[in-house]
C-alpha cells in the first residue's frame, strides 16, 4: 500500500498499525538498552536535584542548604518526585533518580509513537519514527541522567496528542492541565501552552463538537493554572519570588551569536537529515496546495509541530539564555516527526525511504555519540571522580559548621555536606543579587566564607583571586577534565580548596 493511500485510511488499517503496541515496546527496549552506555553519566545539575530531594525527604524544606529555603531548580516537580520515591523506597538516591529517568524515557517513547500514529496516519511510518527517537543521541545522553528531561518529553508528547484529539473531536482540554504540571518540570512549556491557546483562538476552524472557542480557551486557562497556583503561592511565601533563581542567573548569560551557534550544532548533529526532508516536504506540500497560507490555516497538526520547533530556540535567542542539548530536547523530536511527514509528502514510496532515513539517522547517532558524547561521559558516579574527591576532602577535613563558597555547586555541594555559598547564583538566594550585579567581591566581603573551592576556570576564579589572593591558602587540589571524561575533548584544570582568612580588616 502506498503512503498516499494509507494516509486516507484509519490508523490501524495496515499491518504496522495493528501491532502498534509491539512497535512502541520494541523501540522502548532498544532505547533502554542504548541508555546503559551512559549509566555512569549524570552531570553536575543532577546533583543539585539530588540535594534538594534529600533535604525535602529529610524534612529540611525545599532547600539546597538544609533549612534555608531557595528556589534553585527549574523543575520543582522533579525534585519532589525523586524525594517521594526515595522516601518510599529508600536506598541510593542517585540510583533512584537514574531509574526514574529510565522509566520515563520508556514512557516517552511509547507516547511519541502514539503521537506519530496520530500525525502520520500510517502505522509503519509511526513505528519507524519511534525507532528514530530511540536512536536520538541527545535522548540517550540525558534519558538516564537522573534529570527531568524524559518526564518533560513525556508531558510534551501526551499534551500535544490530547490537544490534537480535542481539536478534532471536542471535549475537555485536559492538555492544559498537563502543561500546567509540565511547566513545573520545564518552565519553557509555558510557550507550548501559549502556542496552543493562540492556535485555539486565532487559527482553528470551527468543527462539530468543538464547542465555543472562547469557552474552551477559558477552561484551558483555568486548568493550566490549577497546578501552578499552589506552587506559586508557596514559592512567593518561601522564596519571595515565583521565578527560579536559575532562570534569573541564566537569562542574559550568553550572546545571541552563541545561542545561534550552539543551536545549529545541536540540531545539525542529531536531526540534520530529518530537518532537510521536513523542509523539502513542507515546500512541496505548500506548492501543491496553493502556498504557505494553506499550511497556516488548514493544516493544524503540522503548523503546531513547526511552531514549537521554531519557538523554543527563538525564546532562548531573545532571552540570551545558555542553550544545552537537554533544553532543546523537548522540541527536537518533533523534527524527526516532521521529517517522516515530509517523506510522505515527497513520494509515494514513503515506507522504503523512511527506512533509509532511519538508517541515516542511526549512523549519524553512532557518529555523534562516538566522536562527541560518549567520550565525554565515561564516569563512574555521574561526574569526574576528582570533583567528588574534592567534595569528600572538604567533608572530612573542615568543621561541620563551615561556610564553603563554590561555583560548580552540584556534586561539590551534594557530597561535601557543608553549608554552601553558590557564586553562580543558582541555588542560594542570598548570592543571586550579587551575581546579577556582578559584585562577586562584595559577596565574599559580606558573607566571609571559610573556604573557597575554585572552578578551574580563571575567568571565574579571578573574581576571587584578584581581590583576596593574599587571604587564601591552598589546602588541597585535584585535576579535573573540564568538558568531559575524554583526554581528547577536554582540558585538565586544577580544582583547589582554599582556606579564607578574614582576620585582617577588609577594605570596602
Amino acid at each position: 500500500m502506498s503512503a498516499s493511500s494509507s494516509r486516507n485510511q484509519p490508523e490501524d488499517s495496515n499491518s504496522a498499525g495493528s501491532g502498534g503496541a509491539v512497535w512502541a515496546l520494541g523501540a522502548a527496549i532498544v532505547c533502554l538498552a542504548l541508555l546503559t552506555l551512559y549509566w555512569g553519566f549524570a552531570g553536575d545539575d543532577t546533583f543539585i536535584y539530588l540535594q534538594y530531594a534529600r533535604n525535602i525527604a529529610q524534612g529540611d524544606g525545599f532547600s539546597f542548604n538544609a533549612g534555608e529555603p531557595s528556589y534553585g531548580t527549574t523543575g520543582p516537580v522533579w525534585a519532589l518526585l525523586v524525594a517521594g520515591a526515595w522516601k518510599i523506597a529508600g536506598g541510593d538516591l542517585y540510583l533512584i533518580a537514574k531509574l526514574l529517568g529510565f522509566v520515563f524515557t520508556a514512557l516517552a517513547i511509547w507516547a511519541f509513537h502514539g503521537l506519530a500514529r496520530h500525525v502520520l496516519q500510517d502505522g509503519w511510518l509511526a513505528a519507524v519514527a519511534a525507532f528514530a527517537l530511540a536512536f536520538d543521541p541527545w535522548l540517550l545522553k540525558w534519558g538516564g541522567s537522573g534529570m527531568e528531561t524524559p518526564l518533560s518529553l513525556l508531558i510534551v508528547f501526551l499534551a500535544t496528542r490530547l490537544y490534537l484529539r480535542e481539536c478534532e473531536r471536542g471535549g475537555f482540554p485536559l492538555w492544559a492541565l498537563l502543561l500546567g504540571l509540565g511547566t513545573l518540570v520545564r518552565p519553557e512549556l509555558i510557550a507550548l501552552f501559549l502556542i496552543f491557546v493562540f492556535d485555539r483562538i486565532v487559527l482553528i476552524s470551527p468543527h462539530p463538537g468543538a464547542g465555543n472557542r472562547w469557552r474552551v480557551t477559558a477552561a484551558a486557562i483555568v486548568l493550566y493554572v490549577i497546578p501552578l497556583a499552589p506552587w506559586f503561592l508557596y514559592a512567593h511565601a518561601q522564596f519571595g519570588d515565583v521565578v527560579a533563581a536559575t532562570i534569573h542567573a541564566k537569562s542574559g548569560y550568553t550572546s545571541r551569536w552563541e545561542v545561534v551557534v550552539r543551536t545549529v550544532k545541536i540540531i545539525g548533529s542529531g536531526y540534520g537529515a530529518a530537518l532537510v526532508v521536513a523542509v523539502a516536504g513542507l515546500i512541496a506540500f505548500c506548492r501543491g496546495r496553493g502556498g504557505f497560507r494553506y499550511l497556516v490555516y488548514r493544516l493544524a497538526t503540522t503548523r503546531l509541530l513547526w511552531a514549537w520547533v521554531i519557538a523554543l530556540p527563538a525564546a532562548y535567542f531573545v532571552t540570551m539564555s545558555y542553550v544545552a542539548s537537554r533544553y532543546l530536547l523537548i522540541a527536537t523530536p518533533f523534527i524527526l516527526l516532521l521529517g517522516f511527514w515530509g517523506i510522505a509528502k515527497l513520494t509515494n514510496r514513503a515506507h522504503r525511504y523512511a527506512s533509509i532515513i532511519l538508517a541515516v539517522l542511526a549512523v549519524s547517532s553512532v557518529l555523534v555519540q562516538a566522536t562527541v558524547i560518549y567520550p565525554r561521559t565515561r564516569f563512574e558516579r555521574g561526574v569526574d571522580g576528582n570533583f567528588i574527591a574534592v567534595a569528600e576532602w572538604v567533608r572530612d577535613n573542615t568543621p561541620t559548621d563551615a561556610l564553603v563558597a563554590v561555583h560548580e555547586v552540584g556534586a561539590i555541594g551534594y557530597f561535601c555536606e557543608r553549608r554552601i555559598v553558590d557564586t553562580a547564583g543558582l541555588v542560594t538566594s542570598v548570592s543571586l543579587p550579587y551575581v546579577l550585579e556582578k559584585r562577586h567581591a562584595d559577596l565574599f566581603r559580606d558573607l566571609e566564607p571559610d573556604y573557597y573551592v575554585s572552578s578551574g576556570d580563571i575567568r571565574i576564579d579571578r573574581f576571587v583571586f584578584d581581590p583576596f589572593g593574599d587571604r587564601m591558602t591552598k589546602l588541597f587540589e585535584r585535576e579535573i577534565q573540564r568538558g568531559g571524561s575524554s583526554d581528547v575533548f577536554s582540558m585538565r584544570m586544577p580544582i583547589g580548596v582554599y582556606a579564607m582568612d578574614w582576620s585582617a580588616p577588609i577594605e570596602r
